[in-house]
């Protein structure tokens, strides 16, 4: 089966990078995670991390 994004209105997205993708990307340019995702798993995963003024950011993928 393939696999759909969720946009911030919950609309699907055919297109979408998954979370792991997006975990490695931010590993090599160093940016520290609070909670990261294994990238030895698939489906539901979560990083979390904050940017520069204290804010959290939480980028999720559920199935």
């Amino acid at each position: 089966m393939a696999q759909s994004g969720l946009d911030l209105f919950a609309d699907k997205l055919d297109n979408f990078k998954d979370v792991r993708d997006i975990l490695k990307h931010l590993k090599a340019n160093h940016i520290k995670l609070e909670r990261e995702a294994s990238a030895n798993t698939s489906g539901s995963a979560s990083i979390v991390f904050f940017d520069p003024n204290g804010n959290t950011i939480l980028i999720d993928k559920h199935l």
